[in-house]
């Protein structure tokens, strides 16, 4: 699984990658950086998700295990069957 710091760089080659697709111009780097500076601040600031699961489960927001299915009995005629 990715690493805190690997989840950071996949988000700056995203950053890279969506700029090049939209072809931002240099008249538009300001506007561009107030939209990607806090989605790569995200990233930095944000726990990687085995630690988000943890945290959870640890807090009780997220049970360790689930009760079982409850799944409806199929009721299928059967001729030789009384």
């Amino acid at each position: 699984m990715m690493g805190h710091n690997a989840m950071a760089g996949h988000i700056e080659g995203r950053i890279a990658f969506l700029k090049t697709e939209l072809r931002i111009t240099d008249a538009q780097q300001t506007l561009w950086s107030a939209v990607a500076d806090p989605m790569s601040t995200t990233a930095k600031d944000t726990p990687s998700m085995p630690n988000c699961m943890s945290m959870m489960q640890t807090s009780g927001l997220y049970p360790k295990s689930l009760p079982p299915v409850r799944r409806p009995r199929r009721h299928i005629w059967n001729p030789f069957v009384d």
